[in-house]
C-alpha cells in the first residue's frame, strides 16, 4: 500500500453503472487526488459505454474482473442496496479499500459481519454518506457549534419525490431491498446524527404507506437530549426537502440538504446569513478527496463517516422497521 508521502492519484474502480456512479464519476473531474481507472457493469457492453462517456481505461463485463485488477485501490460500490455487504466483503478480501453507496447494509446483522471482515483483513471501508463531506453542511454545523442560533430545539427534515412505479426497479422491488426508509429516510437520520451525535432513543411511526409490498411513504419522530425530531420521507410526492434546525435564538435551513449547495440561518431579532457553495460539481468530489487522503494515510476507516456511525444508522432504521411492522 502507499505511503502518506505518496502524492499519486488514487486509482479508483466503480462497480454498477447507474445514475448515481453517473454522478459520482462526473464529480472525480473534480478530484484532485483521484481517477476512475476503471468501471464494471454485469455486461460488457454497458461498462464500455460507461467507460467511454467518462473517459474511464477500462471496462470490465464482470465485477470480478475489476477486483481483479491490481492497479485498482479503491472501489466504489453503486449497485442495489441487496448487493452491497456481498461485494464489499469481496472487495476488501481482495485487498481493495470500499466506499460503498447508503445503505452499506440492509440490516445490522449484514453491516456488523462487514465490519469484521473489513478488521481482519485491515482494510479501508466507508459507506458514501456524501452528504456529511459538503461545505454547506459543514458550514451547518459550525454555525451550530459556535452557538448561533443557541440551543437546539428542533430538527425536520423531509425527502420526498415521485419515483418511477417500475417494480423491477430498486425503489419498489422488495428483492432488491426497495423501500423509501433505506433509499432516502437514511438522510435524516444521519443528519440527526452529524449535528447531535450518536443517541439513544425510542421512534414514534405516525405514518406508513405501502406500495407492492415496501414502504413508500414513512413519518417517524423522536425526542433525544431535550431535541424534537420530526422526519418524512416519501416515493409518493414531493415534499419540501429541506433541512430545518430550530434553536432558541433562530433557525437554520438548508434546502436539499442531502446535496445541498446552501445554507442560511435567520436569528429572532431578524438578523441572519447565508452561505452558498461555489465549487463546481453535484459534491461528490469532497468525499472521494477525502477517501484518498485517508488511503495515503493507511488509515482503515473515516473519522468523519465512521464505522460506528454506519452501526448506529442500521439500528436506527432497525428500529424505525420495527415500529412499520406493528402499524
Amino acid at each position: 500500500m502507499a505511503t502518506d508521502t505518496d502524492d499519486t492519484p488514487v486509482a479508483w474502480g466503480v462497480i454498477g453503472c447507474g445514475r448515481i456512479a453517473q454522478q459520482f464519476c462526473a464529480d472525480m473531474s473534480w478530484a484532485h487526488n483521484g481517477v476512475v481507472r476503471a468501471v464494471a457493469s454485469r455486461t460488457l457492453a454497458k461498462a464500455q459505454h460507461f467507460a467511454e462517456r467518462h473517459h474511464i481505461d477500462n471496462a470490465y463485463g464482470s465485477y470480478q474482473q475489476l477486483l481483479d485488477d491490481p492497479s485498482i485501490e479503491v472501489v466504489y460500490i453503486a449497485t442495489p442496496h441487496v448487493f452491497h455487504c456481498q461485494q464489499s466483503i469481496q472487495a476488501l478480501k481482495r485487498s481493495k479499500a470500499v466506499v460503498c453507496e447508503k445503505p452499506i447494509a440492509v440490516n445490522l446483522y449484514e453491516c456488523q459481519q462487514l465490519f469484521q471482515v473489513a478488521r481482519c483483513e485491515k482494510v479501508y471501508v466507508m459507506e458514501a454518506m456524501w452528504s456529511y463531506f459538503l461545505p454547506a453542511i459543514k458550514q451547518t454545523k459550525a454555525w451550530i457549534d459556535k452557538g448561533v442560533i443557541g440551543e437546539l430545539r428542533c430538527i425536520e427534515a423531509s425527502f420526498g419525490f415521485v419515483a418511477p412505479r417500475d417494480l423491477q426497479g430498486r425503489h419498489f422491488n422488495k428483492a432488491l431491498g426497495g423501500g423509501s426508509l433505506y433509499d432516502i429516510g437514511i438522510y435524516p437520520l444521519a443528519m440527526a446524527a452529524f449535528l447531535l451525535g450518536e443517541f439513544e432513543t425510542s421512534w414514534c411511526v405516525e405514518n406508513m404507506v405501502t406500495n407492492h409490498g415496501v414502504d413508500s411513504e414513512v413519518s417517524f419522530t423522536a425526542q433525544t437530549q431535550h431535541v424534537q425530531l420530526s422526519f418524512c420521507c416519501s416515493f409518493n410526492r414531493v415534499l419540501a426537502n429541506e433541512l430545518v434546525i430550530t434553536g432558541s435564538k433562530g433557525r437554520i435551513t438548508v434546502p436539499d440538504f442531502w446535496q445541498a449547495k446552501g445554507c442560511q440561518y435567520w436569528l429572532n431579532d431578524g438578523s441572519g446569513d447565508a452561505f452558498i457553495d461555489q465549487t463546481q460539481g453535484l459534491g461528490y468530489q469532497h468525499e472521494a478527496i477525502q477517501v484518498a487522503k485517508d488511503i495515503r494515510k493507511q488509515r482503515t476507516q473515516s473519522n468523519v463517516m465512521t464505522l460506528s456511525r454506519s452501526l448506529w444508522l442500521q439500528q436506527q432504521m432497525e428500529k424505525i422497521r420495527s415500529e412499520l411492522i406493528k402499524s
